[in-house]
């Protein structure tokens, strides 16, 4: 149950948990970051939408999210604290819910971003599985859509070993945001958390290449 609202847990409590951050707490922290540092400023990483420049317009922000109950929950969430103590236009909202079945991912990464590019839409909110992004970011590079790619770090989404898998040439220059996962060099390194807890339990080194795929 990772990422559902905190409401979830407190229903199930004590025999549901998760290591990972609740949605209610990420979209409030999401939605403040963007609220304040984003939404009143014109985008500065986006590319163009065909031949029409994306960049140095009013930003209008396009989700990319689960349909499950339990994400759209806290998509509506933001959605509520953006317009009323944020005072942000509905205009300026866009969203797409897809289904969290790996054989529909490419139709629906298609789908979205003939939709996104369509309306316009200058920022495109990664709340998403890591995996959607290999098919979002392809499908806009075909279609020559060069929005600003904003990460939450939700799901693995603002690791470096999973953003390789991306179409480097659409989010060089237009992926940024936020990080639940902090820095990952540290975190990867031979000397740091992961190795020395594999360490003290185990009695052996981890091998650089083992400490990558326990982290990824």
């Amino acid at each position: 149950a990772d990422y559902y609202p905190e409401s979830y847990f407190q229903t199930w409590n004590p025999y549901v948990w998760s290591l990972a951050t609740n949605c209610t707490t990420l979209t409030q922290e999401v939605e403040d970051f963007y609220a304040k540092q984003l939404y009143p400023y014109p985008t500065k990483w986006a590319g163009s939408d065909g031949l029409t420049p994306l960049n140095g317009k009013p930003r209008k922000l396009a989700v990319y999210v689960p349909n499950n109950a339990g994400y759209q929950s806290c998509v509506n969430y933001g959605r509520q604290i953006g317009e009323q103590q944020y005072k942000e236009s509905p205009s300026r909202y866009d969203q797409y819910n897809y289904a969290l079945d790996i054989s529909t991912f490419p139709q629906d990464a298609q789908s979205a971003i003939v939709k996104f590019a369509a309306d316009q839409d200058t920022t495109i909110l990664l709340a998403c599985d890591p995996i959607s992004p290999i098919f979002l970011t392809a499908d806009a590079q075909k279609q020559n859509y060069q929005p600003e790619w904003l990460l939450e770090g939700v799901a693995l989404t603002d690791s470096d070993n999973l953003a390789q898998l991306w179409d480097q040439g659409e989010i060089n220059g237009h992926l940024f945001g936020l990080s639940e996962g902090g820095d990952e060099a540290a975190l990867l390194s031979p000397t740091g958390e992961v190795a020395k807890t594999w360490e003290a339990a185990s009695g052996r080194s981890l091998a650089p290449a083992t400490l990558t795929a326990s982290c990824a």
